[in-house]
């Protein structure tokens, strides 16, 4: 076995995260492991669990390699085990938590294949999402670990500008590289019919995207509409579920939105709710790179966003395709949506945009 693990396998890739969860990390994963399977080889994804919607979106051609229900402190003698017995040539590891146990295990188990971490929130998401202290000990162990791996990919440029001077990492570790986006597939799966009576009241349809969670800042957005409603009449739509749904049903009902608000829960095709809507809206604190603003422009949606850091002055491309407002400005957000609800960009233009980040050439940047 000890020989095994320096003679890399070089049919085998793997890809490691945690489940085929909902969410924009675990999709691009999917996505990555379909594209590479398509050049030809193994390749393996590997999950601490195998459950989740995406998981009907993976190719029957990749194996997925199951780690199996332990706590996350024993996961990494999991994947010490994994490395030593498949020695994949390359792992793609997707999370920040699960970059660290990768990093460990690729240590621990003597395997000398490449690692490549890949960050998909900003750094300062990690204290947002884990609190001051688990944050700290995050990022101590980003900083000594990640300065092993063969790469470290940063889904936007600022955020592989943040990588470098905050964990300082050496600048030609570090390279950025765009979530992928499969246009066509999301163009087809948009004509699929939608059944919900909103899209029949003949009134413009606000929808957003994403984890039911306090990085997205829904309060704000229920606000901002509230405060829309007063000049004219929409419906909002936030497809998605997690732990702050009671919290904004009961917003819901103070604002006087029960009407016109509807949170119909995780869809794992939004994309024919996104095509007939009249825009789409983000308001989070913080992103990676918020994959639901590239789909949007793909299928021609226009949009209305917060500047958080990282990712949408990136994909918006400093608002030349769509609307970019300050974090929290119930009044910004409000005054943004009504003014692209009354003159709508070019939606040739969004969608050209979208172009730029086929699966394709995802796959090249992270092949080169």
């Amino acid at each position: 076995m000890a020989n095994a693990v320096h003679q890399n396998n070089p049919s085998i890739n793997s890809i490691f995260f945690p489940s085929f969860t909902g969410g924009g990390a675990e999709r691009v994963g999917v996505l990555l492991a379909n594209s590479l399977v398509e050049r030809g080889g193994v390749v393996h994804v590997v999950v601490h669990r195998d459950e989740g919607p995406w998981r009907k979106y993976l190719d029957p051609r990749v194996a997925v390699i199951e780690l199996g229900d332990c706590r996350y402190r024993w996961l990494i003698f999991k994947v010490v085990n994994y490395l030593r017995r498949h020695n994949p040539e390359t792992m793609i590891s997707i999370m920040n938590w699960f970059n660290v146990l990768a990093s460990m295990a690729a240590v621990l188990s003597g395997w000398r294949g490449r690692l490549i971490v890949s960050e998909h929130i900003s750094l300062e998401g990690t204290t947002a999402a884990y609190g001051f202290w688990r944050s700290w000990v995050l990022r101590v162990l980003m900083r000594l670990l990640y300065r092993r791996a063969y790469r470290v990919v940063a889904v936007s440029d600022q955020l592989a500008r943040d990588l470098v001077v905050q964990l300082k990492l050496p600048e030609g570790k570090v390279v950025s590289i765009p979530n992928p986006v499969p246009v066509e597939d999301l163009r087809q799966s948009a004509m699929a019919p939608v059944s919900h009576r909103y899209f029949s009241e003949g009134v413009p349809i606000i929808i957003a995207v994403g984890r039911l969670q306090p990085q997205k800042d829904y309060p704000t957005m229920l606000r901002a509409v509230a405060d829309l409603r007063k000049r004219r009449d929409v419906r909002l739509i936030i497809l998605g579920e997690g732990q702050v749904r009671s919290e904004l049903e009961t917003l819901v009902k103070s604002l006087g939105l029960s009407e016109v608000v509807d949170l119909p829960g995780f869809v794992s095709s939004p994309w024919p709710w996104m095509a007939r809507a009249n825009t789409l809206v983000l308001t989070s604190l913080e992103e990676g790179w918020p994959m639901v603003l590239t789909e949007a422009l793909a299928l021609g949606i226009p949009i209305v966003a917060t500047d958080c850091p990282t990712g949408p002055r990136e994909i918006l491309d400093n608002g030349k395709f769509g609307k970019l407002v300050p974090v929290g400005d119930v009044s910004a957000i409000s005054t943004a949506l009504e003014a692209t609800l009354n003159d709508p960009p070019d939606l040739a233009a969004l969608r050209a945009r979208a172009d730029e980040w086929s699966p394709r050439a995802a796959l090249d940047a992270y092949l080169s």
